[in-house]
């Protein structure tokens, strides 16, 4: 979509496709795009912070919005492929921001691999940066973003962590 934006000359878009939000250049003021990022366990408009992006996707997988409770555990519709049960990765969500929405979804599923190694695979794929969310309520995020993100927690249930 953004390709056939640029070939008809648009220079500023934001396009948010059910989850995955993609921005062409900057605001037509020159600013960079703002993106909330959802609160896990909260309302559907409700965010934990948000994240300035200019010419990236934004992609996000998480355990809260296809989920069912079961004797109080969360069951979510992200499936662990080592174990073919839902994860349980103590991550509640992954958002990943690279410049091909295809690369961020596909590392978004990191999610089933837990914080370290999610972190680790992000960062050695070199070209995307990511916010982790924790179960218990911290936000990690990647060095790159650092001056990017911006926790809006009004909860103040999440405790910001920079620098993974």
């Amino acid at each position: 979509m953004i390709e056939i934006y640029r070939e008809n000359g648009i220079t500023s878009a934001f396009a948010n496709l059910g989850g995955n939000v993609v921005v062409l250049g900057s605001k037509p003021d020159g600013s960079p795009w703002k993106v909330g990022i959802q609160n896990p366990r909260g309302q559907n408009s409700e965010i934990v912070g948000i994240v300035s992006v200019v010419d990236k996707a934004v992609v996000t997988s998480g355990d809260y919005q296809r989920y069912f409770m079961k004797d109080g555990q969360r069951y979510c519709h992200i499936l662990d492929p080592r174990t073919g049960y839902p994860i349980d990765s103590g991550l509640m969500s992954v958002t990943i921001i690279a410049s091909s929405s295809t690369d961020a979804d596909g590392l978004a599923k990191a999610i089933v691999l837990g914080l370290d190694q999610a972190m680790a695979l992000v960062q050695s794929y070199g070209q995307a940066e990511a916010i982790f969310i924790t179960n218990d309520k911290k936000i990690y995020v990647t060095p790159g973003l650092e001056g990017n993100f911006h926790l809006e927690d009004a909860t103040n249930e999440y405790t910001y962590i920079q620098n993974g």
